[in-house]
Order: structure tokens, then C-alpha cells, then sequence
């Protein structure tokens, strides 16, 4: 499951995975360990996160519906920076400032069961709606500030730049 494998495609690997005498069960009876790993993922991030000042990096993107997800950053007690998926939900539609926000609140309080001071920043792209829900977000997590993602950043001000000879360049091959 971690390396993005369809359960289902258990069965066509049986022979590679029984390999060492070992048997295994049909994909329809692995599906009620689901839960149980998602429970152990959530139980290792919150024991992970605990105590640490975390930025919370959200975004989505929209196609049929939306792809949403957010990412605790944090300084473990390594001082190494560590990320952790904490959701990624796909919704139908594309939620608005209040939903949004309403989403992040709960999955950090509720879900997460973390303290609303230990949220440091709240990183985002420049779509209204995410700045929107920054603002309102930071009412809930009073510690907090408002950052623009620096990529996003750099990508719009390159893309407001006036530079002709990067178009020439561009088109030219490399003749060597």
C-alpha cells in the first residue's frame, strides 16, 4: 500500500509475494487491514507531531472535483525539517473560505487532537479562497502567521517579468 499499489493487484502478484512458502490471502480479506494501517499512520504522525511547532501547507487542485492536501512541517528534535502528510481528501466540488478553513480547524483539533498554539504558520498559494481561509484561520490558531508559498511566489513574478531574449533563447537548440 505505501508504494501506491492497487490492493486488488495482490492476486496477480501471488506467485512473486508466496515465493518463500509463505501464504497469502485474496485482496478481497487484505482490505479489513485498511483501517488498522491508516489508524497506525495517524496514531505515528500525531506521536511525531506532539509538542512541535508545526506550519500547516495546504492546497488543492481542481479537475473533476478536488484533490486537497495539507502537510505538517516541523523541526524534529534532530533539528532535521520533517513533513508529514496529514490529508489528502478528494471532495466533489472546490470548497469555499468557510469549508475550508471549517476542514483544517477539525483535522488538527479533532482528528490530530493537537493544541491550536502549536500551529506556527500557515503557508499557502495566492488563490483568493486559500487567502481568505488563512484569515479566518488565523482567528482559531492565534499563534500563527500567513506565508505565501515561496514557489508559487517565484513562478508568478518570473511569469510578469519582461524578458525577450529568454523566448529567443528558448527556441534556439542546442548546437554543439
Amino acid at each position: 500500500m505505501f508504494v501506491g499499489v492497487h490492493l486488488t493487484k495482490v492476486d496477480h502478484l501471488r506467485p512473486v509475494l508466496e515465493r518463500c512458502d509463505a501464504s497469502l490471502t485474496d485482496s478481497a480479506h487484505l482490505g479489513v487491514y485498511i483501517p488498522k494501517v491508516e489508524a497506525l499512520e495517524i496514531a505515528t504522525t500525531m506521536q511525531d507531531i506532539a509538542g512541535e511547532m508545526c506550519s500547516l501547507i495546504f492546497d488543492g487542485t481542481t479537475r473533476l472535483g478536488e484533490a486537497f492536501n495539507v502537510v505538517a512541517r516541523y523541526c524534529s528534535k534532530d533539528f532535521e525539517i520533517e513533513l508529514r502528510l496529514i490529508l489528502f481528501k478528494t471532495l466533489e466540488k472546490s470548497l469555499d473560505n468557510v469549508g475550508l478553513s471549517t476542514l483544517i480547524t477539525n483535522l488538527w483539533t479533532r482528528k490530530y487532537d493537537m493544541p491550536v498554539e502549536n500551529v506556527a504558520t500557515l503557508v499557502r498559494d495566492s488563490v483568493k479562497v486559500n487567502g481568505s481561509a488563512s484569515t479566518r484561520l488565523r482567528v482559531v490558531f492565534p499563534s500563527s502567521d500567513d506565508i505565501l508559498c515561496i514557489c508559487h511566489t517565484l513562478s508568478n513574478s518570473g511569469d510578469h517579468q519582461d524578458f525577450p531574449e529568454l523566448s529567443e533563447f528558448m527556441c534556439q537548440g542546442y548546437d554543439r
